[in-house]
């Protein structure tokens, strides 16, 4: 790890909360940095497992962080399981609280994407809308830190989706759902009270996969020109591009990223316009060790891109162990050259490269 690049903290499981997982950060209005994320509490680090939200807070840029305490239970939802959180200053000054919900029986496939809004900061939430394709019946997926404001004021989510019938529609013990998925946009114009869908499935250009195209995301390289970019079983990120503002998509496409089965996150530094990635750029090659610990998701790295991200510079490396994993970021930039990022870590001594949440610092 170089000089310009610091663990500031992580928060390690153990026996009570076996994992601490995807979670986004906000500014408050007094300077201060709110993160939330998820915190497994059912004896499992499995995604399955239960889990609610929690926050800690810096008041000093990052460099310190409070202790983590409860924030919102799944058993307020009805639901076993709340995750993937992303956090959104809303127009009229609101903070919005994107997360997913995980009803129990049927191991996830009943789920869907809620936004709730604060006008207190943080210290209190209110129910606004549900964010999912209502066209479609299966699994959704919707990544932590995905939630992007376009420079036209709407508001725009990259989900994936698992097609398939419920178990009352079935008669089935388990719900028909393909483990192969494909793209689908989200988006509103009235600053999330109200969703639409995008009429384009956004389709993998290849038969061959198990997967499909996931864990997808959104970057506006210019007014109403979006690229949109899927994790994939491919060696490659894959990318579809929108010149209309997410209604209409092209096909997916391999990007200039590299990648195993994980994800990849493109942000805007708002200070200076630049775009930058962080990724897993070795891809799972026919001979490459395959460990379920880490899924190949290492090392972890950060790269400056051109314009359009269709190119990066110099590859700098954040964490690079390699039988631990990195994954699922979140980015806040805490000045013109500097960058806070919250990800998901762990190894052998973790039990999962989802257990551990680490928060590091680094000097662009």
């Amino acid at each position: 790890m170089s000089d310009n690049i610091r663990i500031i903290t992580a928060i390690t499981p153990n026996e009570k909360y076996p994992r601490h997982s995807e979670g986004d950060f906000i500014r408050l209005r007094d300077g201060s940095i709110m993160l939330i994320y998820s915190r497994y509490f059912g004896g499992s680090y499995s995604d399955l497992a239960d889990a609610g939200l929690a926050v800690c807070y810096s008041h000093d840029n990052g460099e310190s962080w409070t202790e983590p305490t409860d924030l919102l239970h799944p058993s307020q939802f009805g639901v076993t399981n709340i995750m993937s959180v992303s956090l959104m200053r809303m127009l009229n000054g609101d903070i919005g609280l994107f997360f997913g919900l995980a009803e129990p029986g049927f191991e996830r496939f009943n789920n869907r994407h809620i936004l709730l809004r604060s006008s207190d900061e943080g210290k209190t939430f209110r129910h606004c809308s549900f964010c999912d394709p209502t066209e479609y019946s299966g699994y959704f997926g919707l990544n932590n830190s995905r939630v992007e404001r376009l420079a036209s004021g709407r508001l725009i989510t990259a989900q994936h989706i698992h097609p398939g019938a419920k178990k009352e529609q079935t008669g089935n013990v388990r719900p028909r759902v393909s483990f192969r998925s494909f793209g689908v946009v989200t988006y509103s114009d009235d600053d999330g009270y109200t969703w639409k869908t995008s009429p384009d499935i956004i389709c993998p250009s290849f038969t061959s996969t198990r997967r499909g195209l996931q864990e997808g995301g959104i970057i506006e390289i210019a007014p109403n020109i979006l690229k949109s970019y899927f994790r994939t079983d491919k060696m490659y990120q894959y990318e579809a591009l929108s010149f209309d503002g997410g209604e209409h998509w092209t096909v997916a496409q391999p990007s200039c990223f590299t990648a195993p089965w994980s994800p990849l996150k493109i942000t805007r530094n708002p200070f200076t316009g630049k775009l930058y990635a962080i990724w897993n750029p070795i891809p799972l090659y026919n001979t490459r060790p395959f460990r379920h610990i880490d899924w190949g998701r290492t090392p972890y790295v950060y790269a400056e891109l051109n314009d359009d991200a269709s190119a990066f510079g110099e590859i700098k490396t954040i964490e690079a162990e390699p039988d631990h994993g990195y994954c699922y970021p979140a980015v806040m930039f805490t000045a013109e050259d500097e960058m806070l990022i919250a990800y998901c870590s762990g190894g052998p001594e973790d039990g999962i490269g989802l257990a551990k949440l680490t928060v590091t610092k680094i000097k662009l």
